[in-house]
């Protein structure tokens, strides 16, 4: 399969010099107050030089289509320029006093604005001395991320290359309150600012909304872990975003922003890697980045790649097999971008993964470490495929952005439901398995208008549209069963079986206004959803005590709104005050026991149970953003109150098999801060805290959970650093070394605290090195430098948790070397 993708470079690089006639020797570090508003690049680079008292004047290089996003407020020049070329593919250095140089970086795997310049006679680009303001696009427009009155996150593409970020679960230990469960690739949730409803997936709809771009990935299915390849940045939206995203962002918002096609540059990429695991197998992997203009300034075609095997380091001895944990994972993006005209864009876009694992990744503590008895495999496969088609373009008062796609799903899985089989049919000693399979296709629809004003209102509306059909299939199947239990109502082995039909559609209108009064700015939001979910299930089986059907429906119409107060102290300086509103609509239910709805409303024993409860959810946070020491610093800092009501959950029988119940209503108090820092030219400096006190206020006694447990799979504490230093250049060479260290504190993993399995309490370190010339990168890197073994998820299989203390541990270290070509 690693010969599956091959890449033919083709060289090209751009390198241009601008320049200018500096006032004073000391000019490049001055600060200047600047006022440009966004537009075409050429009449930005102008306005540049008016406002700083320079001559600019240009080359051949071609940059009339691109645009600006601005620049206002108080820079030194070095951080002026790179915060004006932000998002337009250039890049600059200050030379010498007189000299500003601007090129087009050769691209990489993940696009960086601030790449060498690919002349050899130039000097190299080291990491920038000042903080550029990134713009996001998570609340639905174009703006500065530190200018947002929200809890936003942010990892660039820089840092997701440099600090060598695969996939979700490295990401989470780089943003403040972000947490992954750990059962394995395509089998994991996400929880944002401490708000998990459990570590088993099946029904509920996921808490935090997982987009690529502008789309929708998951509804009540897992994280599909899309390999992060070719990826610009990740934003994460902390606290619920209900009046923006609607039903499943009770946390927030995870979203990835990949790099789109250059329609104007040729460009290739391509990176080699292998890993060597202690007490495990090598593993080794191929990414590839290939984009073509069709016709130059108007069509343009890129291509990203990725093929990976990660060698197991699991052994089970009951099946007398070691490293049963590999897995193989294969994908690719494919995007096309279309200039209609200047005022509108098209793209299309194509998303694929495949991934295969050969078992699950626990082991019993029981056992020795890394050490587990089953009596069969556990396999999964995930094929995911997406479709997309979205439009942009201008309508003079407004801007229309409108996107389309189409998600369809297969999942296929086997565990060992051996231990459970006593419990179900009162036999032992027969080796059974529980196979499921889910087939998931989902649509979605949205479209909205961004105001083009340029007073002090700003606003947007939109509607959004979703259907989603899923079908899940559920088996135990117990060989031999037939002739022993000799009962004439049994035709085959199998002793549950479950199919299970769920139609969901969504519609949404939704909208935003903004107005700002000086430094004080006000914004309220409101959406008007209806949402109607349809369940036919047919079971099953000696363990299901015959046959059951069971249709019903569910649905909710409602109105969720948002408010933001803002206030400005200072030019770096922005507090803020929010309250927002999240939910989640209900269910049908299926297998849910009637004591676990009894539980909670024990006055309603005479009404028919078919349905469990919507879960709402109220957001009131404070906030602040900052910058200091002339923009070489930023420390953001938010605090937050939660109130969250009729908490959905999947949980688990003593049988190992699943059902959907309210746990009861929890509050959550806690603080998040970020830092990124410049120092000195070269030198990065990342940081994260989170701190928070998630508990129940009301329980569910059928789930054996106490007021005051705390909620699952939630840390009180976890942190991260990171620090990213480029050397000082060896001829050609610029070496660049990076070191990233996390702690999770730690948590439990049930409702019931008392009964709970512990999970967390680790800490991991890593170190990366790489020398890097105009079209070569290669390096070396160590994950988990400690080797670590602390339980990341203690959950692999349902069927023997009450019996086996499982352990997820952190992968052992892991050594690895990289090479990549790029032109």
């Amino acid at each position: 399969m690693s010969s599956l993708i091959k890449v033919f470079c083709i060289p090209i690089s751009l390198v241009i010099s601008i320049m200018t006639t500096a006032l004073l020797a000391q000019q490049a570090e001055q600060s200047f107050d600047f006022d440009i508003p966004a537009g075409p690049i050429t009449t930005a680079l102008v306005a540049f030089g008016l406002q700083t008292g320079i001559t600019i004047g240009s080359a051949d290089l071609n940059v009339n289509q691109l645009n600006s996003s601005g620049l206002i407020g108080r820079y030194t020049l070095s951080a002026g320029i790179r915060q004006l070329l932000a998002d337009t593919g250039l890049a600059a250095e200050i030379a010498d006093q007189q000299t500003i140089r601007i090129y087009r970086p050769a691209p990489a795997l993940t696009q960086s604005h601030l790449q060498q310049p690919t002349a050899t006679d130039q000097p190299k680009i080291h990491r920038v001395a000042a903080l550029t303001p990134i713009m996001v696009t998570a609340t639905k427009r174009n703006s500065r991320v530190d200018r947002l009155p929200v809890s936003v996150g942010v990892v660039d593409g820089d840092n997701i290359q440099d600090l060598g970020l695969d996939g979700i679960n490295d990401v989470a230990s780089r943003l403040a309150g972000v947490t992954v469960t750990n059962l394995g690739r395509g089998r994991n949730k996400i929880f944002v600012r401490g708000l998990s409803d459990g570590g088993f997936a099946d029904r509920t709809q996921s808490t935090v909304g997982i987009y690529l771009d502008e789309n929708l990935l998951t509804f009540s299915d897992t994280n599909p872990d899309l390999r992060l390849i070719d990826i610009d940045r990740i934003e994460v939206v902390r606290g619920p975003q209900g009046s923006l995203y609607g039903a499943g962002s009770i946390g927030g918002v995870f979203r990835m922003v990949t790099n789109k096609p250059n329609l104007n540059e040729t460009s290739a990429a391509v990176k080699l890697y292998t890993e060597f695991t202690r007490d495990g197998e090598q593993s080794q992997g191929v990414d590839t980045v290939f984009n073509m203009p069709l016709i130059s300034g108007k069509l343009g075609f890129r291509l990203a790649t990725y093929y990976e095997r990660q060698g197991g380091y699991i052994d089970d001895i009951a099946l007398g097999q070691k490293n049963i944990n590999d897995n193989e994972i294969i994908g690719g993006r494919a995007l096309l971008d279309w200039k209609i005209s200047d005022a509108w864009m098209a793209e299309f876009g194509l998303n694929f993964q495949d991934i295969k694992a050969d078992d699950t990744q626990y082991f019993f503590a029981s056992l020795s470490p890394l050490n587990r008895a089953n009596f069969l495999p556990e396999p999964f496969n995930d094929d995911f495929l997406q479709f997309s088609i979205g439009f942009k373009g201008q309508l003079g008062f407004a801007e229309l952005n409108s996107t389309t796609a189409f998600i369809d799903r297969d999942i296929v899985l086997q565990t060992d439901a051996t231990a459970a089989i006593p419990e179900l049919i009162d036999i032992t000693g027969i080796i059974s398995p529980f196979n499921q399979s889910s087939f998931s296709q989902t649509f979605s629809h949205e479209s909205r208008l961004i105001s083009n004003t340029d007073n002090n209102w700003e606003w947007l509306a939109g509607v959004f549209y979703l259907q989603r059909d899923e079908r899940r299939s559920s088996m135990i199947t117990v060989p031999g069963v037939l002739e022993i239990l000799n009962d004439p109502a049994l035709t085959n082995d199998i002793i549950f079986n479950e199919t299970r039909d769920d139609d969901v559609r969504q519609m949404a209108l939704f909208g935003e206004a903004s107005y700002a009064i000086g430094d004080f700015g006000f914004t309220l939001g409101l959406r008007l959803f209806d949402t109607l979910l349809s369940v036919t299930s047919v079971s099953d089986g000696a363990a299901n005590n015959g046959l059951a059907v069971i249709e019903g429906s569910n649905g909710q119409t409602g109105l969720t709104p948002k408010f933001v107060l803002s206030y400005r102290l200072a030019e770096d300086l922005l507090t803020y005050a929010q309250v927002t509103q999240g939910f989640r609509v209900g269910g049908v239910n299926v297998n849910t026991p009637i004591n676990a709805l009894l539980a909670l409303d024990p006055d309603e024993a005479g009404e028919p149970f078919t349905t469990f409860d919507s879960d709402t959810l109220w957001n009131f946070e404070i906030g602040a953003k900052s910058h200091w020491f002339d923009r070489k610093l930023a420390f953001n800092v938010a605090a937050f109150y939660i109130n969250w009501s009729d908490i959905q959950t999947d949980q688990l029988f003593p049988t190992g098999l699943s059902f959907v119940a309210n746990a009861g209503n929890a509050r959550n108090l806690g603080v998040e801060v970020e830092l990124q820092a410049f120092p000195f030219p070269g030198l990065e400096v990342l940081g994260n805290f989170f701190w928070n006190e998630p508990e129940l206020v009301t329980q569910n006694t059928f789930l054996s959970a106490q007021i005051g447990d705390r909620l699952p799979n939630i840390a009180d504490i976890s942190a991260g650093a990171a620090v990213i230093y480029d050397l000082p250049d060896f001829g050609s060479i610029q070496p660049k070394v990076s070191l990233d260290y996390s702690f999770v504190g730690e948590s439990v993993l049930l409702f019931s605290e008392d009964i709970s399995p512990e999970q967390g309490n680790y800490h991991e370190l890593n170190l990366r090195f790489s020398v890097n010339t105009e079209h070569l990168s290669a390096g070396v890197y160590i994950e988990n430098l400690l080797n670590a073994r602390g339980n990341t998820f203690a959950f692999g299989n349902p069927f023997n948790l009450g019996s086996e203390t499982q352990i997820t541990p952190l992968r052992p270290r892991t050594i690895g070397a990289f090479l990549e070509l790029s032109y």
